[in-house]
């Protein structure tokens, strides 16, 4: 019996691939308007091998909404206290959380998106960024910490040309790059909370066993 939704992972979690035509994976997103998924296991029966045959599939449920996917990106940003002009922060900050939500295939945010990807500016004394050369450094440290998984390959590429291309941008210095690092960090399994739930593969799992119920309840009073 062939999957009618089947994404699978190759070697690396971030893969997933379309196996059909009635479903679309972008940056974990099996269902683009209520289940994320990444890499649970799940059984089912394989035509080829009838009853005794099973096959393992890996889509862990990674989250669900129903405008999309659960993502919660923090962004910190540190740099010297005068590297950008004053009042700034407002239009780095949204900048910046909107090239994650990008980078993570979030093409449409909902509320959910908006009020849980995070920036924090840090504007620092100058005399305290060093560099093994100076100890008055001009160089910014931008990192970026996400749900396991979030990002694809691509998106981890375009999320970093992006950032750093907004922070030369409102620095107004074009040399900035060259003093710009991006660090994605992704938080361990178990390792993301929020409203004091600690989420792994149970509780992700839980939140898209709830989405699919209440989708299917909305499906029936239509």
């Amino acid at each position: 019996m062939e999957e009618q939704a089947r994404c699978v992972s190759s070697n690396d979690a971030n893969s997933c691939q379309r196996r059909t035509t009635q479903m679309s994976c972008r940056s974990r997103c099996v269902w683009q308007t209520t289940i994320c998924a990444r890499w649970a296991e799940r059984r089912v029966v394989s035509s080829k091998g009838g009853a005794g045959g099973v096959m393992r599939r890996l889509v862990y449920i990674s989250s669900v909404v129903h405008t999309g996917c659960f993502t919660m990106p923090m962004i910190d940003v540190y740099a010297p206290a005068d590297l950008f002009p004053v009042g700034t922060d407002s239009r780095l900050g949204k900048e910046l959380t909107m090239a994650v939500l990008r980078a993570e295939g979030v093409a449409t945010p909902g509320p959910f998106h908006l009020n849980n990807t995070a920036a924090f500016i840090h504007r620092m004394d100058p005399h305290a960024v060093h560099t093994a050369a100076t100890d008055s450094a001009r160089t910014v440290r931008a990192q970026v910490i996400t749900p396991p998984a979030a990002l694809t390959r691509d998106g981890q590429k375009q999320l970093v040309k992006e950032i750093t291309e907004i922070i030369t941008k409102i620095s107004g210095d074009p040399t900035q790059a060259t003093r710009t690092w991006v660090i994605l960090t992704e938080a361990a399994e178990g390792g993301w909370g929020l409203s004091g739930t600690a989420f792994g593969r149970q509780e992700f799992a839980a939140l898209a066993a709830k989405a699919a119920a209440a989708r299917q309840v909305s499906e029936q009073l239509a």
